[in-house]
């Protein structure tokens, strides 16, 4: 199962009961929300006034009773049937025996699980285990690659465009080792696109055209809507990548693979050399976007940027 599926709408009987209940989740999101932006500038004066370390059991109390109510109980009867927990242990002790830096795991557990940690567990972080149901559970999400051009004047336009749904995810899969086990990649999520030689099957892109990528993040309604990552690459950027990769006198048809990365983000694609005549055009195939947890928490809770690319 696929780490932050989404669980298949259901089929009712009644018409309408399914729009009361996108409604609900709807409103749910909504109230999510506003109560985590509250909570976070709350802590933020508190912090201010008496400093760090202070009001850890009222913290505790606030987030726990989020995660129960979103996740557990009546705001979460349409979500996927796992929970997800980050859990920090001390890695070791330091050397005046105090703990030292601490290890990270992400655990996941069905809903009906008899093996749940309790709510307060003390190793549980709970605030980032509300923020990782979230964004793994509440929201939809919408890739789109496209070739473009920028005018003289800084506009850019559109030549060709495909969009994708893909899932959040706390762990890795590698692309092209068929059987390997995924990895845990957590507090970087990954947003994977399978498929992607068929999606971005003509995709090409040439001399003076760049590569744009838009991730956008949205509720079940649409009503909400955020882009947590725009990125770019220009057509002369790929063919270095492609050129240090492959040697070209030899070789024109081998796939290379490329990173490129904006601050803390990064997007993988495969490339393919398709040479002509005139000139050589690239096959750019996205095969995932990846962002720390927090930035996209960020880009949830203020939203700042609206879509360029789907609209």
């Amino acid at each position: 199962m696929r780490a932050g599926a989404m669980a298949a709408d259901k089929t009712f009987s009644r018409s309408g009961r399914r729009d009361d209940e996108n409604g609900d989740l709807d409103r749910s999101l909504q109230q999510m929300i506003s109560a985590i932006v509250d909570e976070r500038n709350r802590m933020n004066i508190r912090q201010e006034i008496s400093g760090l370390g202070c009001f850890k059991d009222d913290r505790i109390v606030f987030w726990t009773w989020m995660y129960s109510t979103y996740f557990m109980e009546k705001w979460a009867p349409r979500q996927d049937d796992m929970l997800f927990y980050v859990r920090r242990k001390p890695a070791y002790m330091g050397p005046d025996g105090n703990e030292g830096r601490k290890q990270v795991e992400v655990e996941v557990y069905r809903k009906d699980s008899k093996k749940l940690p309790g709510l307060g567990d003390p190793d549980i972080d709970w605030e980032e285990s509300v923020y990782l149901n979230l964004i793994l559970q509440k929201l939809d999400y919408m890739v789109t690659c496209a070739v473009c051009t920028r005018s003289d004047a800084g506009d850019i336009h559109i030549h060709k465009k495909k969009s994708q749904q893909v899932f959040a995810s706390p762990s890795k899969h590698p692309m092209d080792s068929k059987g390997e086990e995924s990895k845990i990649s957590y507090p970087n999520i990954f947003f994977m696109i399978d498929n992607f030689e068929e999606v971005f099957s003509d995709m090409t892109v040439g001399e003076g055209e760049m590569v744009c990528v838009e991730l956008v993040a949205r509720d079940k309604t649409n009503t909400f809507q955020g882009v947590i990552f725009q990125g770019s690459i220009r057509y002369e950027a790929l063919k270095k990548v492609y050129d240090n990769r492959v040697n070209l006198h030899n070789v024109t048809n081998l796939r290379s693979r490329s990173l490129s990365g904006t601050g803390r983000s990064l997007v993988g694609s495969w490339l393919k050399l398709n040479r002509t005549e005139e000139n050589a055009l690239l096959y750019a195939h996205l095969t995932y976007v990846t962002l720390p947890l927090l930035r996209i928490l960020s880009d949830i809770l203020d939203v700042r940027q609206k879509p360029i690319l789907m609209s």
